[in-house]
C-alpha cells in the first residue's frame, strides 16, 4: 500500500495514526455543495451524530442502505478509547443548515466486522446502523455492488457526499466526484477531485451508470498522497 499517514475523518473527535494535518484537499479544492438536498441522490445522504459513553461526540456521514439501514464507516460509531460503541445515534437525511427535509430518527443498533472489533484497523472500517424508523421510505436509498474484480473500477468515475467540517461546521452537504486511482486489497484510493474533509468518515462511494446508482464502498481515510475508503 502506498506509504501515508493516514487520518480517519470525524467532525469534532479525529482519531489519527501520526500527525498530518487533517485538510486533506489535492490540489484545487473540487467540492461543491448541494442545494437541494432533499433531491435523489442527496436525499439518501445522512448527517451521523454520536455520542460515547466517556461523554466525548461528533459526527460523520452515511447513506441510505435500505428502508432502515444506513452505511457509514466504523470509526464512527465505535472507538474502544471512548467507551466501544457510540451510546447514542442520530440520522439526519439531507440535512442543509437548519432544514432537515426528512427529520430525524435514532440508531437503535450499530453492527461493525468483528475484525474491526479487534483491532480498529481501517481495512475494516465500515458499519451498518439500524434506524428506528423506517426513514428509507421518505429519502429512498442506494443499491449496493460488492467490488468482485478491482481491475473493472480503476479509472472509473465514482461520487461521494457528506458533511465536511471545513465548509460551515459539517452543517451542510457536500458532494464530489472523481475517478479511482487503483484498489489495493478491500481499499479503494483516489485524490485529484475527490477531496475530503473530517466529518466526512462513512459518506458513500457510488457509481452511477445511467442514472442507476449503486454504493461499492465508503469513505474512511485522509491521506498525504491519497484519500481512500473501505470496498465492499
Amino acid at each position: 500500500m502506498t506509504e501515508q499517514t493516514e487520518l480517519f475523518e470525524t467532525g469534532g473527535r479525529q482519531l489519527a495514526e501520526g500527525g498530518t494535518p487533517s485538510y486533506l484537499v489535492h490540489g484545487s479544492d473540487d467540492r461543491f455543495p448541494i442545494p437541494n438536498t432533499a433531491a435523489q441522490p442527496y436525499a439518501t445522504v445522512v448527517r451521523v451524530n454520536v455520542t460515547f459513553a466517556d461523554g466525548s461526540s461528533g459526527f460523520g456521514s452515511g447513506v441510505m442502505v435500505g428502508r432502515n439501514d444506513v452505511l457509514t464507516a466504523g470509526h464512527v460509531v465505535y472507538d474502544r478509547a471512548s467507551g466501544g460503541y457510540a451510546t447514542r445515534i442520530e440520522i439526519v437525511p439531507g440535512q442543509g443548515g437548519s432544514v432537515h427535509p426528512f427529520g430525524e430518527t435514532a440508531g437503535i443498533r450499530a453492527h461493525i466486522p468483528y475484525q474491526y472489533a479487534a483491532s480498529e484497523s481501517f481495512l475494516y472500517d465500515i458499519a451498518v446502523v439500524q434506524t428506528r424508523s423506517d426513514i428509507g421510505d421518505l429519502t429512498g436509498w442506494l443499491g449496493l455492488r460488492s467490488v468482485s474484480n478491482p481491475a473493472a473500477i480503476e479509472n472509473t468515475v465514482i461520487h461521494t457526499a457528506g458533511y465536511p467540517f471545513d465548509r460551515q461546521g459539517g452543517n451542510f452537504m457536500y458532494g464530489a466526484t472523481d475517478r479511482v486511482d487503483f484498489m489495493v486489497g478491500n481499499r479503494i484510493f483516489y485524490n485529484g477531485a475527490l477531496d475530503t474533509f473530517a466529518g466526512q468518515s462513512g459518506s458513500g462511494l457510488w457509481l452511477d451508470e445511467g442514472g442507476q446508482r449503486s454504493v461499492i464502498g465508503v469513505h474512511t481515510t485522509g491521506g498525504r498522497s491519497f484519500n481512500n475508503g473501505t470496498a465492499l
